[in-house]
């Protein structure tokens, strides 16, 4: 395993393909920048990750778009990479590239000896194989993938068939309609999507079918070597006729890759089909309340009793719709233009009796805001213990899936003097959110 980190100096500005490397010889490893020249500023500070190849190499990347303040101030990226041969299966890639970016902002590494790791290849190939393989990597494509968390780590590894591609974007499906979404800023052909990287690898014909009938017609008779070959031959080709038939004749039987996926569509309808089963109980329990409420208080009671009751439960079931109404506009609409100390004052106006899930997820949410600035682990335990109850309709959860997108170091210098005096709006632009 190499270990390299380029792109944009810190120190001295203007591309470096080599900023630090665990070997000396890995210019080329890096030497084509991810991003384009027409490289959009309002794309700063978004990360994306990425797979190309190298000779033998899989280099596996997580990008940092960066402004170059010691150059030219133009857009580029600061890159954290490594590169592993196919065999180092064993190797941990997102959790490498976590620890690199780790080191790298800690301090830990050390600038003045580069060379202590060895690779477990040669770097270089004589000048007619590299100029071949350039040639064949120009004629590839540059894609990119929309991907969630489960997907990245499903997919980010080493796996022969994305060599049919030049490079593999990764970028979170999270800022597919955001204006800084970093493909604004990259080189590209077009974009793919997680089914184009199940694709099995289809086994070739062989080149000269013809190969066992030529060594047919020569005078097989006293010649053990020719016969040796000749068995070798048939072997191959049952093996062919084996790999053959089962390739066409079976290529509708759902592969492991197509199962998983399956098992996730599966997974995805029950959660939603529990969620609302869990809605159709809470209206059944207001249903029973607004019956309850109808009923008269005396069965003897007059004409004139009877109607004062029925004006009674009709408005009782009037003011618990107009509430609802005015809970869901609060939480999708309002309360982006409110404060903090509004928000929780509005939180608390509403009658306990008729606070939603959703509006006590609210105000969980702003008591983690109020940290000021909350650290990632906050964002990732509210998720988990609450991800259900969401309804992707308020405003708080499309800000609470924005924040869980940001690194752990980017919560470190976002904290506000005068918090809860800003509107959700200025947080969500504060953090980087334009929604």
């Amino acid at each position: 395993m190499v270990k390299i980190i380029s792109g944009i100096d810190p120190q001295t500005g203007g591309y470096n393909p080599k900023i630090w490397s665990s070997h000396k010889d890995t210019e080329n490893f890096m030497s084509e920048e991810a991003v384009s020249n027409s490289a959009k500023s309002i794309t700063e500070g978004a990360v994306m990750y990425s797979i190309h190849f190298f000779e033998r190499y899989y280099v596996f990347s997580k990008h940092k778009i960066v402004r170059d303040q010691h150059g030219d101030d133009r857009i580029g990226t600061l890159s954290f990479s490594i590169a592993v041969l196919e065999n180092e299966s064993n190797v941990k890639i997102i959790d490498e590239l976590e620890k690199l970016e780790t080191d790298n902002r800690e301090n830990k590494l050390d600038f003045n000896q580069r060379n202590n790791d060895k690779p477990s290849a040669k770097f270089a190939s004589s000048t007619k194989e590299k100029n071949k393989k350039n040639k064949i990597q120009k004629e590839k494509e540059i894609v990119y993938l929309y991907y969630n968390k489960n997907e990245f780590e499903q997919y980010f590894h080493i796996d022969g068939y994305y060599k049919k591609y030049k490079r593999i974007f990764f970028i979170h499906d999270v800022v597919r309609e955001q204006k800084y979404n970093p493909l604004q800023s990259i080189r590209y052909d077009k974009e793919i999507s997680v089914s184009d990287l199940q694709k099995p690898i289809k086994i070739e014909e062989p080149k000269n079918p013809n190969i066992i009938k030529s060594f047919a017609n020569n005078d097989l008779i006293g010649n053990s070597l020719i016969i040796g070959v000749l068995g070798i031959l048939i072997g191959i080709g049952i093996f062919w006729g084996y790999q053959e038939f089962f390739s066409e004749n079976y290529q509708d039987v759902v592969t492991y890759s197509e199962f998983n996926e399956l098992q996730k569509k599966y997974n995805d309808l029950n959660n939603i089909v529990n969620q609302k089963d869990n809605e159709i109980k809470t209206l059944q329990d207001s249903i029973n309340k607004l019956k309850t409420l109808a009923q008269p208080a005396s069965n003897k009671g007059s004409d004139s009793g009877e109607s004062s009751n029925q004006k009674s439960s009709s408005g009782s079931e009037n003011d618990i719709s107009s509430i609802s109404q005015e809970i869901t506009q609060f939480l999708t609409t309002d309360c982006k233009t409110m404060t903090l100390n509004e928000i929780e004052t509005q939180i608390n106006s509403f009658p306990k009796k008729e606070k939603t899930k959703s509006l006590m997820n609210f105000a969980s949410f702003i008591t983690i805001i109020k940290k000021n600035p909350p650290q990632k682990q906050d964002i990732s335990n509210f998720i988990k213990n609450n991800k259900p109850k969401f309804d992707n309709n308020d405003e708080y959860v499309k800000f609470v899936y924005f924040l869980e997108t940001l690194e752990d170091n980017d919560y470190d210098n976002k904290k506000m003097s005068g918090l809860t005096g800003k509107t959700l709006r200025d947080i969500e632009k504060h953090y980087g959110f334009n929604n």
